[in-house]
């Protein structure tokens, strides 16, 4: 009985730690870029991932965002919009494509109330083989 009980736990931690132990793979992202102003592109060993956002990037105001991947096939794309070093809540979203274009969304960041204005929009690609990669590509929004 004890044998079949460690050998149930070693299956199920086995199949459950495939999912658990997955990675982020990061993409490094060129330096000295700032998201609101251009596109900004992030590259690793799998593809490169260019972000744009577009129109006035201000807080409580809405702005939409453009996402371009080449590289492996994608199954779902998500940003998270953070402030360095302040906890903003969360700031998620899904994003959708329209065929072999570029994935889009829109957004709405909140107020800081000590008057910052220094973003981060944390990408991540999930592809169609089960990898996910990240890029935190930095911004700055209007007051």
């Amino acid at each position: 009985m004890k044998i079949r009980v460690v050998l149930f736990f070693s299956i199920l931690l086995a199949a459950c730690g495939s999912k658990q132990g997955a990675v982020e793979q990061p993409l490094g992202v060129i330096p000295g870029c700032d998201a609101a102003k251009q596109a900004c592109q992030a590259r690793g060993g799998a593809g490169t991932l260019s972000l744009q956002l577009m129109g006035p990037v201000r807080p409580l105001q809405p702005f939409t965002y453009r996402l371009a991947w080449e590289g492996a096939p994608v199954h779902s794309m998500s940003v998270d919009f953070q402030m360095v070093g302040m906890d903003m809540g969360e700031n998620r979203y899904q994003l959708t494509a329209d065929g072999a274009g570029p994935w889009h969304g829109s957004a709405i960041l909140p107020v800081c109330t000590s008057g910052r204005s220094d973003w981060v929009a944390d990408v991540r690609v999930h592809t169609a083989d089960g990898l996910t990669y990240n890029a935190r590509i930095p911004f700055v929004a209007e007051h």
